[in-house]
């Protein structure tokens, strides 16, 4: 998002402004779900219009003799620090009231990264962007900022020393994005949120803008006005193509991020000196106020979705939406009349000294940091809630430990470990072996080894069924760990497999967010999700069978909605949240079996007397026909999918047959 608001170049364009709307729009529809599946394609138009003005400023001063780095970086200090500390001041308090502990201990850290310029860094090493988990994380959206800022840094010091040694700015700003975009469209495919949210693959977005700029000095004669026209429509059109088409799934930036850039430079260039319709239209009072409150309306839109879901259970109704949209636009705009405009344009008598500028940054940037860091050493400040509250909450928190078991990155087999019983204690040949699923009942199953005093071998690899002959993308070595997980057992003789997995959500989508499968044949990528988990699934328990293994299925646990401990304690907080009291939260048993219908029906097929099939719905149903979310006041699930560790010895009775081989194996 473009901290530029309206600075000028040689003379004001009121059509830029106008994109600056076209860009800010889509990103807020997008952030609350109306309709803009490729929305946030808003903030590279942004990039775009950034690197243009920044750098048609740098060239006139330079051109005048008057350009230095440190008013530069005061001009820049003046328009993004103010209305940001802000929004960070105010999100914070409301954060306070509305977070739970582990999300505002975490919220202390992106207040601590924003400080420190580096926001983009920290959210690298979270949660991807379009990842569910980022939907907690109330100051996501200065991760653009933080390239801005980057970009700021680097960008006017090196066009400084091209121009003091008569290098070509042209060639060399060229150079440097041709560069950056091939880091781009290599790295969607080698790291891809580095990618997203780094300077690296996204700084030729900033230099398309600069090229811009460098390209307007140096044109003598407009553009002839048919081509003007078509420029324009061609760049709106591009636009609107991202905005329509691409979604979440779209591999972003790279040369998906043409479409949207090129856009927004057609669109600047073709209304350098010539007018056209796309700019008479943007250059219209409603886009052009829009534009100027751009910045604010990026700053505030994010922490009020971010903070009314924390405080809600259920998802944003269509009142919910636009009633944000509206305070977001208040805010922006008592933000732009009172915070940015006073700061960026100054009377006479209330300039402040450069050197005052910096020490006052500074100061902001201590106390932000100092700020996020009472935040985070005091754990979110747990004494804000109730017991019963953070009981519910520890459900995500209070987990023993996953095992790290990952295909390796040398490509060798899988690191299979053991369900820990003690040290010394002799190994069964039995194995788990499945996805994220199947590490949350480990708990339950190294209970069972201590009673036992045995081992056992456990293979989960987050996000890839038990299935053999299956990609699962973007995790293509997917086929290679399961064929070595197989390998594993022929070469250690085992003789029981424990298949768990999230089954349904690897043949149709997650029912929460209709997250469309993944899951293809190796041997026939075009099969569909639903056929190739069919074949999969066939040939596993062939496999299996085939070499004496005796294998037990579970079906899959209850698939909720919404994340079940945070429901549960703002169900504790609010119980309005919830009239039908807290176990109307959880899905009915119809619903779950209308949804698992598909699989169910695949593994009951399969069941003999080699293969089990272990269904947990019996375990998981209360007397009002719904699926159990917790006993006890404690939560039985870490998420909407996952069982908790209390959740996982709900089990106990379904495995007790299975657990009993363990301790007779020991006689």
């Amino acid at each position: 998002m473009s901290a530029i608001a309206t600075q000028r170049p040689a003379h004001y364009r009121p059509d830029i402004d106008g994109l600056r709307a076209l860009a800010v729009i889509p990103v807020l529809l997008f952030h609350l779900g109306l309709s803009c599946p490729g929305g946030y394609v808003g903030v590279d138009v942004f990039f775009v219009i950034s690197g243009f003005l920044i750098t048609s400023i740098i060239l006139r001063e330079i051109a005048a003799g008057t350009f230095t780095l440190s008013a530069f970086w005061v001009r820049r200090i003046r328009r993004i620090l103010p209305a940001l500390f802000i929004v960070i001041l105010a999100t914070m308090i409301g954060a306070g009231f509305v977070l739970y502990p582990e999300d505002y201990r975490l919220f202390g850290k992106e207040v601590i990264s924003q400080a420190a310029l580096v926001a983009n860094f920290y959210f690298w090493q979270q949660n991807g962007y379009f990842d569910a988990p980022a939907e907690k994380l109330a100051l996501l959206h200065t991760w653009s900022l933080a390239v801005e800022e980057q970009f700021y840094l680097l960008f006017p010091f090196v066009l400084g020393l091209l121009h003091r040694y008569g290098r070509s700015l042209l060639k060399w700003t060229a150079a440097f994005a041709i560069l950056s975009f091939a880091w781009s469209a290599v790295g969607i495919y080698a790291f891809p949120r580095a990618s997203f949210y780094l300077l690296p693959a996204r700084a030729w977005e900033l230099l398309l803008g600069s090229l811009l700029a460098l390209w307007q000095v140096s044109s003598k004669r407009p553009l002839p006005k048919t081509l003007s026209e078509i420029g324009s429509w061609g760049g709106l059109g591009l636009i609107l193509y991202a905005i329509a088409t691409y979604s979440t799934s779209t591999r972003f930036p790279g040369s998906a991020a043409l479409a949207p850039c090129l856009g927004a430079g057609l669109l600047i260039a073709s209304n350098d000196k010539t007018r056209t319709v796309v700019g008479r239209l943007l250059s219209l009072s409603p886009f052009v106020l829009v534009g100027k409150i751009s910045y604010s309306l990026y700053l505030w839109h994010w922490p009020l979705i971010v903070l009314y879901k924390a405080s809600s259970i259920q998802s944003l109704t269509l009142n919910e939406q636009l009633g944000i949209l509206f305070a977001s636009f208040v805010l922006a705009w008592l933000s732009w009349r009172f915070v940015e405009t006073p700061f960026r344009k100054p009377s006479e008598s209330s300039k402040i000294p450069s050197k005052r500028v910096f020490q006052a940054f500074a100061a902001v940037t201590v106390v932000s940091i100092l700020l996020g860091t009472i935040i985070y050493k005091n754990d979110g400040f747990e004494s804000r809630f109730s017991p019963a509250v953070i009981r519910y909450m520890n459900a995500e928190l209070a987990r023993e430990p996953g095992d790290k078991i990952d295909l390796l990155e040398n490509g060798a087999p899988p690191l299979l470990i053991r369900a820990k019983a003690a040290p010394d204690a002799p190994v069964l040949p039995v194995l788990i072996w499945g996805d994220s699923h199947a590490r949350s009942i480990l708990h339950l199953c190294r209970e069972a080894c201590r009673e036992s005093g045995t081992n056992i071998y456990a293979s989960a690899f987050a996000g890839t069924p038990p299935l053999l002959g299956t990609v699962h993308p973007p995790r293509m070595t997917s086929r290679d760990y399961t064929d070595a997980v197989l390998a594993f057992i022929k070469a250690k003789q085992i003789e029981t497999v424990i298949l768990v997995g999230r089954w349904t959500h690897h043949a149709i989508g997650a029912p929460e967010t209709n997250t469309p499968p993944a899951l293809r044949a190796s041997d026939a990528p075009k099969m569909s999700s639903k056929k190739a988990f069919r074949s999969s699934f066939t040939r596993t328990i062939r496999s299996l069978t085939e070499s004496d293994v005796s294998v037990w299925v579970m079906k899959q646990v209850p698939n909720h909605r919404v994340d079940l401990p945070s429901a549960l304690a703002t169900a504790t907080r609010f119980p309005s949240q919830a009239p039908n009291g807290i176990e109307s939260l959880g899905v009915s048993v119809t619903e779950h079996l209308e949804f698992q219908k598909f699989t169910n029906e695949i593994i009951d097929a399969h069941a003999s007397d080699s293969v089990t099939v272990l269904d947990p719905l019996s375990t998981f149903t209360t007397a009002s026909d719904r699926c159990r979310l917790e006993r006890g006041g404690h939560s039985l699930y870490h998420d909407d999918n996952h069982l908790s560790d209390r959740g996982s010895l709900e089990l106990r009775p379904l495995f007790e047959p299975l657990f009993r081989t363990w301790h007779v194996s020991q006689k």
